[in-house]
């Protein structure tokens, strides 16, 4: 009976006895040489350790949902963790580098009036054409000519450098209104009209005094001097109603002579005395 110790087969090795769960290699048959000195313990699993001096496979990693990540010196959008939604990306941006261009603005005043414009404009009326001259939301003249540019001449010099615009009356609805409403019979519709007209301080009281006479009444220009707190002064009286360049809404019609004479009007005496009947006041 044969020893077991020997080989089954004449000629050939017996395999060596390695630790359990590694393979013998066969003598002299070619193949590759056993990855590394060291052996995978029974019962685990995983890849074998490469040579030492080789290089090992890249392995493969994890999968995951989402982007993968950008390799090394490139961009790209960092990876989502798993279990997440990604994002909707970001829409491309324009290549162009320049500021957008902003549109129009539909907001604002229909026009633009400028701080060295004066606007103009002329309304008819019972006694003739009415020029009207405003600057700033302020009436700054009105007088009975159809030519807004005469009265422009008549203006103190800081205003009279002003451009003069002509202006629809539909432009100016605060200014024209208001005085067709007087010439349709509200006789008070001027009192709401703002107005300036540059004058010394005793000027101004005697202009702001005319405007305080209530129409369908008159005052004489020494009556005009007391409401003004100067009543030795009709002589002055008189000079403002001459020089007042807002007619008729600084009503100057209404102060008389203390007689009870119309005495001067600048537009003459037939205007005066046809207002001082429109607003039912004694005309002399």
């Amino acid at each position: 009976m044969p020893d077991p110790s020997l080989g089954a087969l004449a000629g050939t090795a017996p395999s060596a006895a390695g630790p359990a769960g590694t393979e013998p290699a066969t003598a002299g048959t070619t193949g590759t040489a056993p990855t590394s000195a060291r052996t995978v313990p029974a019962g685990t699993t995983g890849a074998a350790p490469a040579l030492a001096g080789t290089v090992p496979a890249e392995t493969a990693p994890a999968r995951t949902t989402g982007t993968a990540p950008p390799l090394a010196g490139t961009t790209g959008t960092a990876p989502i963790p798993a279990g997440t939604v990604p994002a909707a990306p970001a829409p491309a941006m324009p290549s162009s580098t320049g500021p957008a261009t902003a549109g129009p603005s539909t907001v604002g005043p229909p026009t633009v009036v400028s701080a060295s414009t004066v606007l103009a404009t002329v309304v008819d009326t019972p006694i003739g054409p009415l020029s009207l001259l405003a600057r700033g939301g302020q009436l700054i003249a009105g007088g009975f000519t159809a030519q807004p540019a005469v009265m422009h001449a008549r203006l103190a010099p800081p205003l009279r450098a002003l451009t003069l615009e002509p202006a629809d009356p539909a432009d100016l609805p605060w200014l024209a209104k208001p005085v067709a409403a007087y010439f349709d019979g509200d006789l008070r519709a001027l009192d709401e009209i703002p107005v300036y007209q540059p004058g010394a301080p005793s000027r101004q009281q005697l202009w702001a005094a005319l405007r305080a006479v209530p129409p369908g009444t008159t005052v004489s220009y020494t009556q005009l001097a007391a409401l003004a707190g100067n009543p030795r002064a009709p002589r002055a009286a008189g000079a403002a109603c001459a020089y007042n360049l807002i007619a008729p809404v600084v009503p100057c019609h209404r102060a008389l002579r203390t007689d009870g004479s119309l005495g001067g009007y600048y537009y003459g005496l037939d205007r005066k005395r046809w207002l001082l009947r429109h607003e039912g006041a004694r005309p002399g």
